[in-house]
């Protein structure tokens, strides 16, 4: 099920300007970070994602909405990414070995693309 456009022009251009940025965010996600998905076992699903919005991408940036199927995907994406650093983060807290300033950053650019993911979703659920 897809949800309609907008009728704010702003809300429209703003969530097709959002939308055309998954696609990158995503591509970023397996170049910098293939070996934590690889462990997570994420590294194939979001390999498929990668693939869909490429071949979709102008599809979903001209109507300005996620199709339901790719916005469960990019939900699910999201919820995993956040239980690695929220794991990371845990063991860290009980007495594991100090993050290094790379999976800190690691860490931190993993969340930056789970929030510039969950923007789309919520405007793509937002949408009349």
């Amino acid at each position: 099920m897809q949800h309609a456009i907008a009728d704010d022009s702003r809300l429209t251009t703003s969530h097709v300007a959002a939308i055309g940025a998954i696609t990158p965010t995503v591509e970023r996600l397996l170049v910098k970070h293939r070996s934590t998905l690889k462990a997570e076992g994420m590294e194939r699903q979001i390999q498929s994602l990668s693939h869909w919005l490429k071949e979709n991408h102008a599809t979903c940036a001209d109507t300005g909405v996620l199709p339901e199927t790719c916005h469960s995907c990019l939900t699910d994406l999201c919820q995993r990414l956040k239980q690695v650093v929220e794991e990371k983060q845990r063991l860290e807290g009980e007495g594991g070995t100090l993050a290094t300033k790379e999976q800190n950053e690691e860490n931190e650019e993993l969340l930056n693309a789970v929030r510039r993911i969950e923007k789309v979703l919520h405007m793509n659920s937002t949408c009349p």
